[in-house]
């Protein structure tokens, strides 16, 4: 079923495993020593979140009230 901006369901269903994938790795990985290093800063994990987040919400945005 084709909705508005011609993308499919299972495209849209894609995007937030896709997203779900990278936070996971991000987040409980060992890639998290990255961004949680002590020399990052304090803020560091806030603006992984604050990233996250702000990508989950321009996803809900793109989707629309009629999903």
């Amino acid at each position: 079923m084709i909705r508005k901006g011609g993308e499919t369901a299972p495209q849209r269903g894609a995007e937030s495993a896709a997203l779900t994938g990278i936070a996971t790795v991000l987040l409980a990985s060992p890639a998290a020593v990255l961004w949680a290093a002590p020399a990052r800063g304090w803020w560091a994990p806030y603006l992984m979140w604050l990233l996250l987040i702000g990508v989950a919400a321009w996803l809900a945005h793109r989707r629309g009230h009629d999903d």
